[in-house]
């Protein structure tokens, strides 16, 4: 069964690595409009870490219309399904952790797990407003004959404006 979405066309820079990951840090998409409705959402018994109270709920990807992500094999991409946890303050609303794991199998693909766990802390920008940003990412991920374990630390994160100019023309 051939699930591949399109042709990649782009390359990675440099030395190609066994295992590249990224993307990681936008999971909180998943709660965003336009893909709530990709996901059948469940509340959890709520949970407490460091003396506050955190939401639990579950997620599981329903709709593989728009993926959230792919994994790219060679040239060629298969969306993701995912489905975890997610835990919320319910103060701020704020995502603090997901977890997540294939929704379906790979195996036909020789992906046999694929492990997501993703906390975000507020980060502040010369006493801003709090931002809800990845702080860790750690994946982990297992074929037939290999394991990875990768490590995503954010830090030094910079706050930056853009102008843009739009001009429209008549088509010639």
């Amino acid at each position: 069964m051939n699930r591949a979405l399109k042709r990649s066309t782009s390359r990675s820079k440099g030395q190609a690595s066994l295992l590249e990951t990224n993307g990681f840090g936008i999971f909180t998409l998943l709660f965003h409009p336009l893909y709530q409705s990709h996901y059948q959402f469940q509340q959890l018994p709520d949970e407490s870490l460091q003396d506050r109270r955190l939401l639990r709920i579950s997620f599981q990807q329903v709709s593989r219309d728009h993926p959230l992500s792919v994994l790219r094999v060679r040239d060629l991409e298969y969306p993701l399904q995912w489905r975890g946890t997610a835990w919320i303050d319910p103060v701020s609303w704020a995502v603090v952790r997901i977890q997540a794991g294939l929704g379906d199998s790979m195996a036909d693909m020789g992906l046999l797990r694929l492990d997501a766990d993703v906390t975000y802390s507020d980060i502040r920008f010369n006493g801003s407003a709090a931002y809800w940003l990845p702080l860790r990412a750690v994946i982990d991920a297992e074929t037939k004959r290999q394991r990875w374990h990768n490590t995503h630390e954010f830090t030094g994160y910079k706050r930056f404006t853009v102008d843009t100019d739009v001009k429209i023309s008549t088509p010639q």
